[in-house]
């Protein structure tokens, strides 16, 4: 019986030991878990830094470039630019006074826009013919 006893005691010696390596490598594998996370983490912190960064930047230089569109089209509306471009290049005259300046705003239906345009084509050719042969022309040359 004593060599049994012994024998039981080797094998309990033998199970502590690997439960004590077993406790050892949890505890190192769970500190290498924590390590590369953190290291993880960090380096996702450092690419969202950058990220912000050059969105930033990418923000300021579209911010430039709307101020410089803006003072284009500040540019392009003033009344200045439209009243010479009006006198000098189209021909426009201001109106004289006692002259009566009435805008109409009408929009034609989708509906009717093709038959008044066919409209429009027909007197056209109408006015056409009847000035010619007022003029003492033909219609076809």
């Amino acid at each position: 019986m004593g060599t049994r006893k012994k024998n039981k005691a080797k094998r309990n010696k033998g199970k502590r030991k690997n439960l004590f390596i077993f406790k050892y490598l949890l505890l190192a594998s769970l500190c290498l878990g924590i390590v590369l996370f953190y290291v993880w983490e960090r380096v996702e912190l450092l690419e969202a830094g950058y990220k912000i960064k050059e969105r930033g930047k990418r923000k300021e230089k579209l911010t430039e470039e709307r101020e410089a569109l803006l003072l284009r089209v500040a540019r392009l509306k003033s009344p200045q630019r439209l009243e010479r471009i009006a006198g000098e290049e189209i021909g426009l005259i201001a109106p004289r006074p006692g002259q009566s300046i009435r805008t109409i705003k009408y929009q034609i239906p989708k509906s009717k826009i093709a038959f008044s345009s066919q409209v429009f084509i027909l007197n056209y050719r109408k006015l056409k013919k009847c000035f010619l042969n007022f003029r003492g022309l033909s219609y076809g040359n």
